[in-house]
């Protein structure tokens, strides 16, 4: 039985046992991950309790207040108090902790707000309180990279909970839920083989925003941080000490130090050094992977100089799953980064709904604190994988979805992109050749092909529905495509930028490196350089961008005079039906770029003034001289409160919340 054949008999149901129990979960099947023995009886295992938080649909409201222009409220964030004060959900917590204390569970720890509580028991005390049975299991993951680090995995096919419980707990952690096959998002070009092209058209259009400052750019085939600043006119580098920045990683990925400061030096950067406050650097690359890690790490900190900027390493462990013991760990942090990336992903339909459940929760509430999180779209199309081309991609194959049924196959998302609360970010290229921007396409040299679709889980958002409702009126017979997706859904990306041929330091050697992992850092340092600009006025992060960024991306008048006001460059040439690699795989299944947003690049790429300009601050960009940047090279850049800019709109200060990572 094939991965996603198999998924046909998932289910998360709820339903009545019997009397005392209330069935909650079922395990999400995955061909690798195969089912060995019971477990030994008396073997530990930790579980995590989440608890049932309070409010989050008042939560939410506040979120798309403050995030969207012209509110009163706009852009007044929380603190990490005010927020556990709306979600927090005491009395459960504590009912949670007597039902193991009269077990005799040792409780671990818990999040401050008592949003998850670690507990450890033996396998034969779980097996009691939640109705189950554990076994062993074995990653048996194609890719070894990826395997869970330990051969022995405790899983159980179905867990239920007590009935005076249910009302307190969300989900449990580390019982049904299915280790996802977590993938970075780049490539490394086969330096033997040159990336093929087929040519597919050759009336490639663009729409670039106007500016009298818009001087040509040269290019020479590569990918700098000099030659972003030029393309997409970001006039200064130079940030905040005071500010953080991340990168999320995981899998085993390291990133080196002698590296990062070999590519400093290399191209006039200022040196400074990462933080890596969870481990793995390396001065090994050939050992230790670094490519993900080096990429995210010279780029975020090429184009936002100076913002500390912290490797966030969540370890993957045969007991935990990152992106929840990430969500786990954003809970418990009251000063998080404010601009964060995250350059995986993993297929959407073969996470369980807990899973996706707890990451949409804290991302929500640091949305709400002010912090920005952007995501990779994934680098394999509209498929996610040449192997699901022809893979059954209906609702009721995986029954995660409770909304009007549609059927079909080729389409599976990538998750977290597909997060309503997060900035999903695609690929582009053309620049880099002297040619107009398109999306990113492995049958035209991109190596990889930007992901793009629609949610099979999150319904499509409020701020997003005027632009998927445009995207499907203005499609024509020739670019409609197949049954398979879900057009209800979340559509994703949100915005790209250029995802190839970066130059990246990789054990003394530079090479290049392509994927929407190196567009999604490159806005997360956009973000950073507006954060400081901003505080240096005493003005709040941004946060949330999303519904502003939708707002402007949209026709309006929110510019100068009621003009309307357009921060991207518009792409509107190429698909994603292909999937990553030299000699990919080209499926039935995916979307073609159109004017305005569609779910291959968004809005397009970010026209960095007027990004800048939709959050009150001016950026005036000279072109560079010469291929180095320490700041001021080649540049006068002024990152002020702009004064024209009060005509846009009437912003409204913030403050922050928890951290993502």
């Amino acid at each position: 039985m094939t991965l996603f054949a198999s998924l046909t008999c998932l289910l998360a149901v709820t339903a009545t046992v019997h009397s005392n129990f209330i069935q909650k979960s079922r395990r999400i099947p995955r061909e690798s991950f195969v089912k060995q023995q019971r477990a030994i009886p008396d073997e530990n295992h930790a579980l995590i309790f989440a608890v049932k938080q309070k409010n989050l649909d008042y939560l939410e409201k506040t979120l798309i207040e403050r995030s969207t222009p012209r509110n009163e409220l706009y852009q007044k964030w929380l603190t990490y108090d005010e927020i556990g004060e709306i979600t927090s959900n005491s009395a459960g917590a504590d009912a949670v902790r007597a039902w193991l204390l009269d077990n005799d569970v040792s409780v671990i720890w818990s999040t401050n707000h008592d949003d998850y509580i670690k507990a450890e028991a033996p396998v034969h005390v779980w097996e009691k309180l939640l109705n189950a049975e554990f076994y062993e299991f074995q990653d048996l993951s194609r890719n070894t990279r990826y395997k869970m680090n330990t051969d022995k995995i405790l899983r159980a096919d179905e867990y239920s909970l007590p009935a005076h419980m249910d009302s307190h707990l969300s989900a449990v952690f580390h019982t049904v839920q299915t280790p996802p096959e977590v993938n970075q998002k780049y490539h490394v070009a086969d330096e033997t083989e040159e990336p093929k092209k087929t040519s597919f058209r050759s009336d490639f259009t663009i729409t670039r925003v106007s500016s009298p400052s818009n001087k040509a750019t040269e290019s020479n085939g590569v990918v700098t941080v000099q030659f972003l600043n030029n393309y997409y006119q970001i006039a200064s580098n130079t940030a905040s000490a005071d500010l953080q920045q991340s990168v999320f990683e995981t899998a085993q990925e390291h990133f080196s130090p002698n590296d990062l400061t070999q590519f400093q030096n290399t191209y006039g950067l200022p040196v400074q050094a990462a933080e890596a406050p969870f481990g793995y650097t390396t001065t090994n690359c050939n050992i230790n992977s670094c490519y993900e890690g080096n990429l995210d790490i010279q780029y975020i900190m090429g184009l936002s100089q100076q913002t500390a900027t912290v490797y966030w390493y969540q370890a993957q462990t045969g007991t935990s799953d990152p992106f929840v013991d990430w969500a786990t760990d954003v809970a418990n942090s009251t000063n998080p980064p404010l601009s964060n990336s995250i350059s995986w992903g993993s297929t959407e339909q073969a996470n369980a709904k807990e899973t996706m459940n707890a990451f949409n929760t804290e991302a929500m509430k640091l949305g709400a604190m002010g912090v920005t999180v952007t995501v990779s779209s994934g680098d394999d199309g509209a498929a996610g994988d040449a192997d699901y081309c022809d893979y059954n991609s209906g609702s009721a194959a995986y029954n995660t979805w409770s909304g009007t049924p549609w059927t079909g196959q080729g389409y599976f998302p990538s998750f977290p992109a597909t997060s309503p609360y997060v900035t999903a970010v695609g690929a582009t290229q053309g620049p880099e050749e002297g040619n107009p921007e398109i999306a990113c396409q492995s049958n035209e040299g991109g190596v990889i092909t930007t992901g793009g679709g629609f949610s099979t889980y999150n319904p499509t958002p409020s701020w997003q529905q005027d632009a998927v409702d445009a995207y499907f009126s203005g499609l024509s017979s020739s670019n409609t495509p197949t049954s398979g997706y879900n057009p209800n859904g979340r559509g994703y990306p949100d915005i790209s930028m250029i995802g190839v041929k970066y130059q990246v330091v990789v054990q003394g050697k530079m090479k290049s490196v392509y994927g929407t992992s190196a567009s999604s850092p490159v806005v997360a340092a956009l973000v950073s350089l507006v954060n400081a600009a901003r505080a240096a006025n005493n003005q709040t992060s941004l946060g949330f961008i999303n519904p502003t960024l939708y707002a402007y991306g949209m026709p309006n008048t929110l510019g100068v005079n009621g003009t309307n006001f357009q921060p991207f460059n518009d792409v509107t040439e190429g698909y994603n039906k292909c999937t990553a690699g030299s000699n990919p795989v080209c499926c039935d299944s995916g979307f073609y770029a159109t004017s305005g947003w569609d779910p291959v690049t968004g809005f397009g790429s970010v026209f960095y003034p007027n990004f800048a300009a939709m959050f009150e601050v001016d950026s005036e960009f000279f072109a560079y001289d010469d291929d180095s940047n320490d700041g001021s090279v080649g540049i006068r850049g002024m990152l002020s409160a702009a004064s024209w800019i009060a005509t846009l709109a009437t912003f409204a200060s913030l403050t922050v919340l928890a951290a993502f990572f």
